[in-house]
């Protein structure tokens, strides 16, 4: 029948519950934790359940009626968010009904009835946790006694009311000692007819009294002792006498008076009555708090922050529900809150204040299990929108890293402005949480159930757990997002879909973090993308990787077998405006494109103009190409293995194949440069979209008959250091780049393998071999150093002389000479060809007239090298020749001979020579300048010694400095001094061919300065010699 507590005539399972309680003029919200099951041995467990404080921590008492056994179970922490496992108190004969469990002496204790001898039992720990427990006690056994057990420490000694079934009587019994081990004499307290169902006691003005169901009036009943050790008892109260009323009672004293919650039967309602005085003399009327079809059975009364709260059975429903009072005296209550219904749920409701806030442990009927549930910390934002202030929360406390929290729709919505962890977080709809602040970290550490927004901005969001519902997060240019669990779908905000950072997994946890992208997403183009380990992130084709003037968003170094990132993926590649040059590009994905990707971005001409998909111009000339080195010839001016694009569709020989580049003409943005007139080309923005290259990529050449030449572009959308490649044996030491920034139309420039050149995303270089060969792209090759090709050796640094063409604005080109006592002078595998840029080449020549960008051979005292410098008539006009790298072994020194000037300077660090080239055909070409070896290596080459470290020792040692301001000068410059020794500075400027054009003597000063006759000279460069008679300075002056 309903009204026996051992009816299992149960219910729905919960799997949400909501509810919130607040000031007399909140409304009830949703903000339950999810229930947690804790135990599921049998197929009955958790009837009978009775939670307490224990040690901290929240712990049960329930009954195992599957085994027939007593249990207990305790949380871990003190939110109850993890629990231990069950243990079994008890498990001889079928015992462990109506426990009611309480804390006797610092330990756990536990008053039960044992079915198989009618017998009243208690128990207590050995701990304070609970941990072990000492051997059960009889407390009587007089008939059947047992049922409906309450234990109470009643004035220092454990003491249980209860129900003698043989006599049909109320009765109390108290040990005679603080730990219960031993029991006084039952006393009946009432035994007029059949009383004391659901017998609940609570110490009451000092004395104990109980509560209690008259089953033979119906009635729901009062009594209280009429001294603290409940050795005598007054007469009983009756509460409310309207037919059948008073099952599932329960207890407590509230602000002052005791009260008691109820079913009345008679009309399936819960009630709730309070006492007028202190000691329950004379009671208030009863106050219906949910008359909602049959409700209010297995009643748990407990003061909940403050007022008075209820947990109960919806018996029509099948549900567990839960109200609080508003006022600390329970004369006017919320609204009830019902769980959400799924299964047969909250038989044997037990209410607790649980760290601050309400929880239930109950039994799952559907299931037959025990489980727990608890309020959570819930946003109210009532006085302001600051996370980290205590009165903006429900409990009136900031949430610590193990509570779960709520979010709901408030005008103050929560910022966080300082690292936060949370156990787990539901947002509701509307609700949104904004991170401040570029250093702000918020931890999620268990699931994020988000039906509203959270708002990243230059925040980390880290997402230990699952992410469910379909909020959104909102992003930014800085936002940072980092996912270590099965995090589920991602969705982000419409408009604000944008991330600088995308983490999946740790370097620090093996296991495997997943996320799947549920809507768009752009990484900026500061930002990257790194995935861990064997997480892997599902694209859905959402993905866009951005690529502005600020740089390139890339994908960081993954597993070497790949597979980390599945699904398409969009790439861009920026292009900056002001320059209309071909560009090597390549793509990264593991698959061949069309051309046709990039033509909404970028006018692309060919054959048959737009027949074939390209666009129009007068004569349709080809502006795609690609390199096949079957046909080509090895030139290094105009290769016929240049292959023209003839159609955008992808198909046959048109196909943009896997590691292919391509080289395109860029005019600048869709429709300039088509047609003649002067334009300035406008930045340009490709994007392509496909699976992206992942793992270890080994890319394999077959060498053309008549060529050593093979282009192939970076197979990954990274930047990378070509230096961390793997090379087969025949393939060249040195590799070329197309620059496109060099010169005015862009040019080639030769590097080697040697150094640690940053390769862009996108781009594409040239390599040599003598034999079919390969190159192997390892995940670590990805770099996160500038993507602008570095020349900077990454072992040894080598004897080397880099020199550059530059004027005053643009640099035209490179070669470098590397000192190697193994190299020959003729071409070998360890020079670079000079190819021939559209604008200025340098280069040197090798023994055997080879033209070269890079030539390694031995440093031989007296001999000289030979250099070429091509400058187009169009070009004639003021150069210098400056120094990039450089490294001479100690003994060894080089010079610039200039034949023409009949001039020779020793390259030191920081060298400068500036020189005119002019129509006389003698100040260009292959007979002008070449670099004249001296001395002898005392030491074998290594990158420990130099002459420019020599040199500098040396200059440190002067102390005669000099300056010319402003240079280039039109009309005067100034020469400034310090350190002079002696008491007269005499000043010469020559000119280009040597003659002396001015002297100067000045007298010597601390610090002083001479004023140049720059206004009477011709245009061109001068140098001007400083000496104080000790020390000369020379300096180069250019007159504009």
């Amino acid at each position: 029948m309903k009204n026996d507590q051992n009816s299992t005539n149960m219910k729905k399972y919960l799997f949400l519950v909501m509810a919130i309680f607040g000031t007399a003029s909140q409304s009830i919200a949703q903000n339950w934790n999810t229930p947690q099951l804790l135990d599921n041995s049998g197929n009955m467990v958790g009837e009978s359940s009775s939670l307490q404080i224990v040690n901290g921590n929240p712990a049960m008492s329930y009954f195992d009626e599957t085994a027939g056994d007593l249990k207990y179970i305790r949380a871990t922490n003190a939110a109850g968010s993890t629990w231990g496992s069950p243990i079994t108190v008890q498990s001889s004969n079928f015992v462990g009904e109506f426990t009611s469990m309480a804390i006797v002496s610092g330990n756990p204790a536990i008053s039960y009835y044992d079915q198989t001898n009618g017998n009243l039992m208690y128990v207590r720990a050995n701990d304070a946790n609970g941990s072990t427990w000492g051997t059960p006690v009889t407390v009587t056994s007089s008939g059947d006694v047992g049922k409906y057990t309450s234990l109470v420490v009643v004035n220092g000694n454990p003491a249980i009311a209860y129900f003698d079934e043989s006599n049909d009587d109320l009765e109390f019994v108290r040990a005679t000692n603080t730990t219960g081990t031993t029991w006084g004499t039952p006393i009946v307290v009432q035994s007029a007819g059949t009383v004391g169902w659901f017998a609940s006691m609570d110490i009451v003005n000092g004395n104990p009294a109980i509560a209690y169901y008259d089953v033979s009036n119906g009635d729901m009943e009062y009594v209280r002792a009429t001294n603290n050790t409940g050795s005598a008892w007054g007469t009983p109260v009756i509460i409310q006498s309207a037919n059948t009323v008073g099952l599932y009672c329960s207890m407590v004293v509230v602000n002052g008076n005791p009260a008691v919650s109820y079913y009345d039967d008679t009309n399936d309602d819960l009630r709730f009555a309070r006492a007028n005085d202190a000691s329950g003399t004379t009671w208030g009327t009863p106050v219906t708090l949910d008359a909602t079809n049959d409700v209010g059975m297995y009643t748990s009364l407990k003061i909940i922050d403050g007022n008075p709260a209820i947990a109960y059975y919806d018996n029509s429903n099948n549900d567990v529900k839960y109200i609080r009072a508003t006022n600390t005296s329970g004369t006017n209550w919320g609204n009830p809150a019902t769980f959400e219904t799924i299964g047969d749920v909250g038989e044997y409701a037990c209410l607790q204040f649980v760290n601050g806030a309400p929880a239930i442990s109950y039994h799952d009927d559907t299931n037959d299990d025990l489980r727990y549930v608890n309020l959570c910390n819930t946003w109210t934002g009532a006085t302001s929108t600051d996370w980290h202030t205590a009165s903006n929360w429900f409990f009136a406390s900031v949430p610590i890293s193990t509570e779960e929290v709520h979010i709901v729709d408030k005008s103050n919505d929560p910022v966080v402005s300082a690292d936060v962890t949370v156990a787990s977080m539901k947002i509701y709809s509307a609700g949104r949480v904004t991170l401040s602040g570029s250093t702000t970290d918020f931890i999620v550490s268990g699931t994020l159930d988000n039906a509203g927004t959270i708002s990243i901005q230059n925040a980390t969001l880290t997402l230990n757990g699952a992410v469910t519902g379909a909020g959104t997060l909102t992003g930014g240019q800085n936002a940072k997002l980092i996912a270590l669990g099965t995090t589920g779908t991602l969705n982000f905000t419409s408009g604000s879909r944008m991330l600088e950072s995308l983490v999946l997994g740790s370097s620090a946890s093996l296991t495997a973090a997943t996320a799947t992208l549920g809507t768009s997403l752009d990484i900026v183009a500061w930002g990257s993308v790194k995935i861990w380990g064997n997480s892997v992130l599902t694209s859905n084709g959402n993905m866009t990787l951005k690529s502005s003037s600020a740089g390139t968003a890339y994908i960081a170094e993954g597993r070497s077998t790949g597979g980390y990132i599945t699904g398409n993926v969009t790439v861009e590649r920026y292009v900056p405006g002001g320059r209309r040059a071909f560009r090597f590009f390549g793509h990264p994905f593991s698959h061949s494109i069309a051309l046709s990707q990039i033509l909404d971005d970028l006018d692309v001409t060919g054959s048959n103009g737009g027949t074939n998909g390209f666009t129009y111009q007068p004569g349709n000339p080809a502006s795609a190409f690609w390199y096949n080195p079957v046909t080509g010839n090895g030139s290094t001016i105009n290769d016929i293995g240049w292959t023209a694009f003839t159609h955008t569709d992808g198909t046959g020989a048109n196909s943009w194949d896997r590691y292919e580049a391509a080289r395109i003409l860029v005019r600048g943005s869709k429709g300039q440069g088509i047609y003649a007139g002067a334009y300035t080309p406008a930045e340009v923005t490709l994007d392509m979209t496909g699976a992206l290259n992942q793992g270890t990529q080994t890319v394999n050449f077959t060498k053309g008959a008549n060529t050593p030449f093979a282009l192939v572009s970076n197979p990954f959308h990274s930047q990378i250091d070509l230096n961390l490649t793997t090379r087969s044996a025949s393939l060249g030491v040195n590799f070329i780049v197309w620059n496109a920034n060099q010169g005015t139309r862009g040019g080639y420039t030769s590097v080697p393998f040697s150094s640690s050149y940053i390769l862009p995303a996108g781009a594409s270089f040239v390599v040599t071999m003598t034999a079919n060969s390969s190159i192997t792209f390892p995940e670590t090759c990805k770099s996160t150093g500038s993507p602008v090709g570095l020349l900077k050796t990454t072992a040894a640094k080598p004897a080397q002389v880099e020199l550059k063409i530059e004027d005053s604005t643009i640099f035209w080109d490179r070669m470098l000479v590397m000192f190697d006592d193994s190299a020959k002078a003729f071409f070998d595998d360890g020079d670079a060809r000079k190819m021939a840029n559209p604008d200025i080449s340098l280069y040197t020549f090798g023994s055997d007239d080879s033209l070269l960008s890079i030539d390694s051979r031995k440093h031989v005292d007296s001999q000289v090298i030979r250099l070429g410098l091509y400058v187009p008539p169009a070009l004639r006009k003021s150069y210098k020749m400056s120094l990039g790298e450089f490294n001479m072994v100690l003994g060894t020194r080089i010079y610039l001979r200039d034949k023409y000037t009949n001039t020779m300077e020793e390259i030191t660090s920081g060298f400068e020579y500036w020189f005119d080239v002019n129509a006389d055909t003698a100040s260009t070409g292959n007979n002008r300048f070449e670099l004249v070896m001296q001395g002898k290596a005392t030491t074998k080459p290594t990158p420990t010694t130099n002459v420019a470290q020599t040199t500098t020792k040396a200059k440190e040692a002067t102390k005669l400095v000099v300056k010319l301001v402003p240079n280039p000068a039109t009309t005067e410059a100034k020469l400034q001094y310090a350190g002079a020794e002696g008491k007269q500075l005499q000043v010469t400027i020559t000119n280009i061919m040597g003659a002396i054009v001015a002297k100067l003597d000045a007298k010597v000063k601390d610090n002083g300065e001479v004023i140049l006759p720059v206004a009477a000279l011709q245009p061109g460069m001068y140098m001007v010699e400083v000496t104080d008679g000790k020390t000369t300075k020379t300096e180069k002056l250019i007159k504009q």
